[in-house]
């Protein structure tokens, strides 16, 4: 069994995943150097690692698609839920692409190689912008979003 730590550094969900904080570096390596049995966690790349994956981006298209057919099925519908249903027909065109593809561009934003060639950047960020599009259509009114920005890197 694991020893408990003495101190949990969490970064929550809504930093960055592409690259782990340095602030909980900073503040875990004091830590450690005094003796204190510190763990750090990166929610926002935990989170990310569940969420965008072929598996789970399927179940969450095929949720939307059944939301898309029971949502057609109740006339009329209410303003939000005219919005709901904009979004996610708007997410159902690229869907396919975007299972397809998530694990590669995953990899490739993780690349020390890959993540620097600007072209498979934008690549891969126009994808990942279409997966978040995707669950926020399915957690509506949530919206799951970060900058990705080539400036970023």
């Amino acid at each position: 069994m694991a020893e408990r730590p003495d101190a949990r550094l969490i970064f929550s969900p809504k930093g960055s995943f592409t690259y782990p904080s340095l602030s909980l570096s900073s503040l875990t390596v004091p830590l450690r150097s005094k003796g204190v049995k510190a763990m750090q966690r990166h929610l926002s790349i935990e989170l990310f690692d569940k969420l965008l994956t072929a598996s789970a981006l399927t179940a969450i298209v095929n949720d939307n698609k059944q939301r898309i057919c029971q949502m057609c099925s109740k006339q009329p519908l209410e303003e939000d839920e005219r919005k709901h249903l904009q979004l996610l027909r708007c997410t159902e065109v690229s869907s396919e692409t975007v299972v397809e593809h998530i694990d590669e561009v995953r990899q490739n934003m993780r690349s020390e190689k890959e993540i620097y060639r600007k072209a498979k950047y934008i690549v891969a960020r126009n994808l990942l912008q279409r997966a978040f599009e995707i669950s926020s259509a399915r957690y509506f009114p949530t919206l799951i979003a970060y900058n990705l920005s080539y400036a970023e890197v």
